[in-house]
């Protein structure tokens, strides 16, 4: 069921709109099908980039505790 209606400025996100689109690939002759409008009108994905976990040590703070038994080791 459609919940909403994808509006004319969906597009926008990519900085294209459908009609844009439509114009653009009907001057060149190369409209083929409406899944390549929505190619170029999709929001493009953001590339998620891998980060390396860094090695935490929290010796310096334990050094900071007053009575060793607060350290839990």
């Amino acid at each position: 069921m459609l919940t909403s209606r994808p509006s004319r400025h969906d597009g926008l996100r990519r900085g294209l709109t459908v009609e844009e689109v439509l114009a653009r690939l009907l001057a060149e002759g190369g409209l083929r099908g409406a899944e390549q409008v929505k190619a170029l009108v999709a929001p493009v994905r953001p590339e998620v980039p891998e980060l390396a976990q860094p090695e935490v040590d929290l010796s310096s703070y334990d050094a900071l505790l007053v009575e060793p038994r607060e350290v839990a080791s």
